[in-house]
């Protein structure tokens, strides 16, 4: 016998249905990404990102009469700081002062030693170590350590399918990706009919666009 439920006269029950716009927010546009490698990617990510971070504290370094824009670009920033490669020689107290004060780490080297590959790598191990890498790795697979995902073909592929810095921008201008699911991905993914598929894209939009950013130092340093 079929089980009754109650239901109360006058009231609807499951998701209210959402009024969809077809036309984005003003500045919104679809990028050609086609020739875009891992560094591109990382630096229009970034950029985007430090703009944001600028205008929301410009009001408080107006205060204390800063003008100007900031360093945005991390090829800018690079250069600015003068930031060596990320593995070189050092071969002067100056340069060692100038690569610690940039947070990075240097290795005493006997350059007569003979296994000294060997000992080099053991010592990377041990880097590796006390600063792993922001890597999310497969389910039931061990991750390697230095491999990060988005310098591989296929990851820059679905980097570029899921428009994660198009999805950055909106993020960044307030849209919630949880809340407006079915708009966003309306407005990232308008050639793609299925709205079930459009939101499946979205969802691993945002998972690429999280990954990047995590691993944004990571990205410099392989890419640089």
């Amino acid at each position: 016998m079929p089980r009754s439920y109650y239901k109360e006269p006058g009231v609807k029950y499951g998701r209210p249905k959402m009024k969809i716009e077809r036309k984005p927010p003003p500045g919104f546009k679809i990028y050609d990404t086609s020739d875009w490698g891992a560094r591109q990617f990382h630096r229009e990510l970034v950029k985007r990102q430090v703009n944001h971070d600028w205008k929301k504290e410009r009001r408080e370094w107006r205060r204390w009469n800063v003008r100007g824009s900031p360093l945005a670009d991390p090829d800018e920033i690079n250069a600015f700081l003068c930031r060596p490669p990320p593995v070189s020689q050092i071969d002067s107290a100056e340069k060692a002062d100038h690569a610690l004060r940039l947070g990075m780490i240097l290795i005493a080297v006997d350059p007569n030693t003979q296994d000294l590959a060997k000992r080099l790598g053991i010592e990377a191990e041990k880097i590796r170590k006390v600063h792993p890498l922001p890597i999310k790795k497969p389910r039931g697979r061990p991750s390697k350590s230095g491999n990060i995902a988005t310098t591989t073909p296929e990851t820059l592929n679905a980097l570029r399918v899921h428009r994660i810095v198009e999805l950055h921008e909106l993020r960044l201008k307030g849209y919630d990706p949880q809340k407006q699911r079915k708009q966003l991905a309306a407005w990232l993914f308008p050639e793609q009919k299925n709205q079930r598929a459009r939101g499946e894209m979205l969802d691993r939009a945002v998972e690429l666009l999280d990954d990047a950013l995590a691993a944004a130092r990571a990205i410099d340093a392989q890419t640089r």
